[in-house]
């Protein structure tokens, strides 16, 4: 946007002076009835501006209530901490595998089974990688794990 001109100026301030003068004629031409009109939808609407304003500045939300925690179970604990919420592989075991893996990058996990057995997870782990010749192979691997992820024993 171009900066005007003082002349510039000077014309939109004559003009806009122009405008309000036949505002107020316009205004003054009218019955005192009408006048009266216009006076009170004028006052009816600062009173609502008004009211508006106060409850924007007021508003207090309600407080949200928190429900009470409830104590997870062993086994929920294990699921939401050991376990990938994105494709159900245990963290602690790929890591096993991946340390005993020839090319640990070609890991994919397939799927991962499980159930509880002598207060810890018995889990059924299916993968692929590079076997020494470079082709993909699919293995399983059963192995243990505590309910705080600890792998006890694989076989």
């Amino acid at each position: 946007m171009a900066r005007l001109t003082p002349e510039e100026k000077q014309k939109r301030a004559e003009a806009q002076d122009l405008k309000n003068k036949k505002a107020k004629e316009d205004f003054d031409r009218l019955p005192p009835t009408q006048k009266k009109i216009v006076h009170s939808i004028v006052a009816v609407f600062a009173i609502l501006v008004c009211i508006l304003l106060y409850n924007v500045f007021t508003y207090d939300p309600p407080a949200v209530e928190k429900e009470p925690e409830v104590e997870k179970t062993p086994l929920e604990r294990f699921k939401s901490d050991c376990l990938s919420g994105w494709d159900g592989s245990c963290r602690e075991l790929e890591k096993h595998v991946k340390g005993a893996m020839h090319d640990p990058d070609s890991y994919e996990h397939v799927e991962t089974r499980g159930f509880e057995k002598d207060s810890a997870m018995v889990l059924i782990m299916t993968y692929r990688g590079k076997n020494l010749f470079g082709g993909k192979v699919q293995s399983t691997i059963t192995a243990t794990v505590t309910y705080d992820c600890q792998v006890i024993k694989v076989q």
